[in-house]
């Protein structure tokens, strides 16, 4: 049986507090960020690459379940847009891939590689068969 891996990081954007930002990037499991001239990105230290979706809670010691964009959103600054992409590949068998924009009032806007089906089917008149096995 085979694994999905991929990679997962977002454009370079700006915070409010770089210190909040710092310390949530820090209680999300497996998540990293870079910091460069004022700026921030984000990425996935997932060993096998995907966005991580829980934190570790020492008071509980359980895990939660967040939504990283959600949370990513309240440190952006006012006007400024994180881009977050996914892509990656259980073998050759399925390549998934998707992007998701949020603004700092928590808008969003995504895309996903499947979405070329249902667009080539309307664009081209055609319904292709699915890229996997």
């Amino acid at each position: 049986m085979a694994n999905w891996y991929g990679n997962a990081r977002s454009n370079y954007f700006k915070v409010k507090d770089e210190e909040a930002f710092k310390t949530w990037t820090e209680s999300v499991c497996d998540l990293g960020y870079w910091e460069k001239d004022g700026l921030f990105a984000i990425y996935s230290e997932d060993q096998f690459g995907g966005w991580p979706s829980c934190r570790y809670v020492d008071e509980r010691d359980e895990y939660e379940d967040i939504d990283l964009v959600e949370e990513l959103a309240e440190h952006l600054i006012d006007g400024d847009v994180a881009v977050l992409m996914e892509a990656g590949a259980l073998a050759l068998r399925y390549i998934s891939g998707y992007a998701v924009a949020v603004n700092n009032t928590g808008k969003r806007v995504s895309v996903n590689l499947d979405d070329i089906y249902e667009l080539a089917c309307k664009e081209l008149g055609n319904n292709p068969t699915d890229a996997a096995y």
